[in-house]
């Protein structure tokens, strides 16, 4: 009986005391694109122009990321 306690203690412990596995994905960071005056006040060309611009970064970013 007191054989089976100490191997149920041991399994426990190896199931507990296992190293976590390491994740594949990429950490989490933020990237941030600053423009020169806020979305209100931009013409709509100044508009589009950001907004082409900050999705080329993130399409940039997830390609980067694929790698």
């Amino acid at each position: 009986m007191k054989r089976m306690a100490i191997a149920l203690f041991d399994l426990a412990m190896s199931v507990v005391a296992r190293p976590a596995k390491e994740s594949k994905k990429a950490p989490n960071t933020l990237h941030w694109t600053k423009f020169d005056k806020p979305f209100e006040e931009m013409t709509d060309a100044e508009r589009r122009a950001a907004a082409e611009l900050l999705a080329d970064e993130i399409l940039g970013v997830i390609k980067d990321e694929e790698r």
